[in-house]
């Protein structure tokens, strides 16, 4: 774009009620420059308008939603001054409307030309609140921690902040559950809280980073953990779909491999029995073998049950 052009864009887009922040982020250039252009085309600035009137009170207390969007901002967001801005790859444009439907308001949502689409949104009250209520605040990246929020909304805290800076991903027939942060105080923290839940966790240490993995049946548990009473409208939505994915071919290889070892006719006929009152003497001795082996087959089918449904489960509740 020539650079006649360009300021004639800018112009109109400034002309047309959008703020000089988000004309600015268009453009990869500082709000100064913007001013500059104004200034030298004698256009007048604007003192105290507002185009947009996004529900500023979203972040004042605590529900699943604001804290959901809290955990995300902490991952992917930046706050500056009085300025909140979310950027994110093209093909999750849908989760920054989703953003846009929870505080109520029509800010353009932008394409930039590193092929990211960004939205900013300006508000004082709203930014006082992430920090005064979530510890967020500008250059967090390495002092971020988790908030003092209610226990039961601090998994969907977490899950905002996985969606923005975590990762799943298939590594030897097994789900990997990886969430990384900048802040050693956040990945405490949500090990932490993850370990009161039941589940090891492991961190590992790079340069300016900090990562928390695990994988396998111990993933799903975290992944069951984060997903809980989770809605639609605070999930991204390529994470879910992914989850539901991996999970889908990993509980079929698995039923496939086993189903094959513990289904035989002769064992399904004894479970069934089982099922059915009969005892153990009496399947024992119908089948020819001895009671301990009629324990051991019942026990192995029930187990195959159990761990099924709980590779399963995540991905029916996701869906």
């Amino acid at each position: 774009m020539k650079k006649i052009d360009k300021q004639k864009e800018i112009i109109q887009l400034y002309l047309s009620g959008i703020s000089a922040s988000q004309v600015a982020d268009k453009f990869g250039i500082n709000k100064k420059s913007i001013y500059n252009i104004l200034k030298y085309n004698k256009i007048s600035y604007r003192h105290g308008t507002r185009k947009h009137f996004p529900n500023e009170e979203v972040f004042a207390e605590f529900n699943k939603f604001s804290c959901y969007w809290a955990g995300f901002i902490a991952a992917d967001g930046n706050v500056f001054k009085n300025n909140i801005s979310i950027g994110l790859q093209k093909k999750d444009r849908g989760h920054l409307q989703k953003f846009l439907n929870f505080i109520n308001a029509d800010y353009t949502i932008w394409n930039k030309k590193d092929g990211t689409v960004v939205v900013s949104v300006g508000s004082k009250k709203m930014v006082e609140d992430l920090n005064k209520n979530f510890g967020i605040h500008a250059n967090k990246t390495f002092t971020v921690k988790l908030p003092d929020i209610p226990e039961n909304m601090m998994s969907h805290y977490i899950r905002g902040f996985f969606d923005g800076d975590g990762s799943i991903y298939l590594a030897k027939n097994s789900i990997c559950f990886d969430i990384t942060s900048g802040s050693k105080l956040q990945i405490e923290g949500i090990k932490d809280f993850i370990e009161k839940r039941g589940v090891k966790c492991y961190i590992y240490n790079y340069i300016n980073k900090y990562s928390l993995r695990r994988s396998g049946k111990e993933s799903v548990k975290i992944f069951n953990i984060l997903y809980k009473d989770a809605t639609p409208e605070i999930l991204l939505d390529r994470k879910r779909e992914r989850l539901a994915r991996y999970i889908s071919v990993i509980s079929d290889n698995y039923k496939n491999k086993k189903f094959r070892c513990i289904f035989t006719e002769r064992n399904k006929n004894i479970y069934e029995l089982k099922n059915n009152g009969s005892s153990i003497d009496v399947i024992a001795k119908q089948f020819e073998i001895s009671k301990s082996n009629c324990y051991v087959i019942i026990k192995n089918i029930n187990n195959f049950c159990r761990v099924y449904n709980e590779t399963i489960g995540v991905a029916a509740d996701t869906r």
